[in-house]
């Protein structure tokens, strides 16, 4: 295995390669690996749903702004392996639409996605490294963000905010840069033509192809400080961009589905589905009440590892392996 260099497609590849195929694969960003430094319990999300599926049955593979390109060049690679998962489960992160995340260079993953590419397509070798350039962090910090009130503002601006010090004591200069942040992060227009839907889609349509059952859930967000903070705004641009995604999965058969319906007694047939967890949580289930990162604390990982492991069993298609 030349890929040395990607651990996590090593691991991968290793997973499917070999001789007790775990029956789910399970994408992340850094939900499922960031842990507060207080918080009772150290177990990742990726632990806690390891656990609720059970012993070696799950492949986890997950990084630090992972997002849907890179999911769905993993799952094109599934083909080329000796097997395949029953279920696959893919975080959408409302976020990682936004300009903050969707333009960053460092979250291109240009050589990761650019292996994933050359395997899913038979291609021997390993490429040379591909790094982001000064040239491209100039043009990501002058991007225009065009703000519901018709302000425009260049992400420089709003990456310095992130980065000051100020704190709480200083009184509206404090809210001031908590609302930005959680402008930057979610008050955004999502359109149906953006390439990352466009990745879940082709993602979906693959795995339907190869059998594979598919479910998607769209990963809590801190709902409750960005409407005190932002304002209706906030409200009327998330809940806009979330049935934007779904409208536009369902162009793929997928059904979006309530939380209730994964009961252990119910036995319906799922097919692609998706979950709509961005409002699950309140503010004290993140790291802090006004912190504007979908990182959550144990209680909320674990019922959120709880959903994921209940989703994964309902969407699982079950085959005989050769």
């Amino acid at each position: 295995m030349p890929h040395a260099e990607f651990p996590l497609f090593k691991k991968f590849v290793d997973a499917y390669n070999g001789e007790n195929p775990p029956a789910h694969l399970l994408f992340g960003d850094s939900v499922a690996l960031r842990v507060a430094d207080d918080d009772t319990c150290h177990d990742t999300l990726e632990d806690l749903v390891s656990a609720e599926l059970g012993g070696q049955s799950a492949c986890c593979i997950s990084h630090s702004a992972f997002h849907s390109q890179v999911y769905c060049l993993f799952c094109n690679c599934l083909p080329k392996l000796r097997h395949q998962p029953r279920s696959v489960i893919i975080p959408i992160n409302l976020r990682s639409f936004s300009l903050s995340w969707d333009l960053h260079p460092d979250y291109q993953f240009l050589w990761e996605t650019a292996t994933l590419d050359d395997f899913a397509r038979g291609i021997d070798g390993v490429r040379p490294p591909i790094e982001s350039t000064p040239v491209a962090r100039a043009v990501f910090q002058a991007a225009p963000l065009h703000l519901p009130s018709g302000e425009i503002r260049p992400i420089g601006e709003f990456l310095e905010i992130i980065a000051a010090r100020v704190s709480k004591e200083s009184g509206s200069a404090w809210k001031n840069r908590i609302r930005d942040i959680f402008t930057f992060h979610y008050v955004h227009n999502l359109y149906p033509a953006h390439r990352k839907l466009r990745y879940l889609g082709s993602a979906v349509k693959n795995l339907q192809r190869s059998g594979i059952g598919v479910g998607l859930y769209i990963t809590p967000i801190n709902h409750r400080a960005g409407k005190k903070y932002v304002g209706g705004a906030f409200e009327r641009n998330v809940s806009s961009n979330i049935a934007i995604i779904e409208k536009y999965l369902r162009n793929f058969g997928v059904k979006v589905i309530k939380g209730s319906e994964l009961t252990p007694g119910n036995r319906k047939a799922f097919g692609p589905s998706i979950l709509n967890l961005a409002y699950d949580c309140d503010e004290s289930d993140f790291f802090t009440p006004h912190n504007a990162t979908e990182h959550l604390r144990y209680t909320a990982r674990k019922n959120l590892a709880i959903k994921i492991a209940s989703l994964s069993k309902a969407v699982e298609v079950v085959f005989d392996r050769p």
